[in-house]
């Protein structure tokens, strides 16, 4: 081998290796430098992160830079031959780096957004070159409470599946809550006492409801007129069923279901109502 070509080589090794080395310390640097001066965890994190890319596009940048003057012509030939390569080895990978730059560019979810995607459901704990992180939490039926588990999806789902984000640009969704009265129990008292309490707790949920939608509404067609709750009336052979509809904050739904059950139930045995 040329002795020239290998020392050429090397040193090409060498100022890459330390263009990489350079952003990693100063990225270190930088890290401390925040924790020291910002005393909130989480804006520690954030900013910890938003930093981090920027550091890294910037070396990324550099890089190429540096091989597009070392190289010239012959780079840019033997990096459509590696990017195709790549490309089709590493399909999966190549993929979720798409779909981070959709995340980034996008933003189809951000930090602390609950989301569901291809049956997983979490809150957004961290988001990054392959996979983005998520506090999972239960089921609909379960409340949607956390399970204490961390699970690491793919961001190429962004990609291929539908993201169904419950938070993100607005934080309030429909709820039921359902009861079916006994025939011999007074259903229309039921039915007056939940609708009392709903509407009685829509005066504190409403005014922020509408103004997250005008807010939306500059950017989607909505038409949502009707904010306030309702109770349901069917018949069914075992009682009347009563299913009170009421707007709630995504996060907070199991607690208001709480607080509403107690509350109806607590009213039910004043008014001697029973259910089916």
């Amino acid at each position: 081998m040329n002795t020239a070509f290998t020392t050429n080589l090397l040193t090409h090794i060498f100022i890459l290796t330390l263009l990489i080395l350079g952003g990693w310390i100063l990225g270190e640097l930088l890290k401390r430098i925040l924790r020291a001066s910002i005393k909130d965890v989480e804006k520690q994190f954030r900013y910890t992160r938003i930093m981090r890319r920027i550091l890294s596009l910037i070396v990324v940048f550099l890089v190429l830079v540096y091989l597009g003057i070392a190289f010239g012509d012959r780079l840019l030939a033997g990096l459509a031959v590696i990017a195709t390569a790549l490309i089709l080895a590493l399909r999966e990978s190549v993929l979720s780096i798409v779909g981070w730059l959709h995340i980034l560019v996008k933003a189809p979810f951000q930090l602390d957004d609950r989301i569901e995607i291809n049956g997983v459901t979490g809150d957004v704990l961290d988001i990054r070159l392959f996979t983005t992180t998520l506090m999972e939490v239960r089921g609909w039926d379960y409340g949607g409470q956390s399970t204490g588990r961390f699970v690491r999806v793919p961001n190429n789902w962004v990609i291929l599946h539908a993201v169904k984000n419950f938070t993100h640009g607005f934080d309030f969704i429909w709820n039921e809550i359902t009861y079916i009265i006994a025939p011999e129990s007074d259903w229309r008292k039921a039915r007056e006492i939940m609708q009392d309490h709903a509407e009685e707790s829509s005066k504190i949920i409403e005014p922020q409801v509408r103004a997250q939608l005008h807010v939306l509404a500059q950017e989607l067609l909505l038409h949502w007129t009707i904010l306030t709750p309702f109770v349901y009336v069917r018949y069914k052979k075992e009682g009347v069923e009563l299913t009170l509809r009421y707007l709630t904050k995504v996060l907070k739904r199991r607690a208001t279901e709480h607080a509403f059950h107690l509350t109806f139930i607590e009213e039910f045995e004043k008014e001697n109502i029973k259910l089916g």
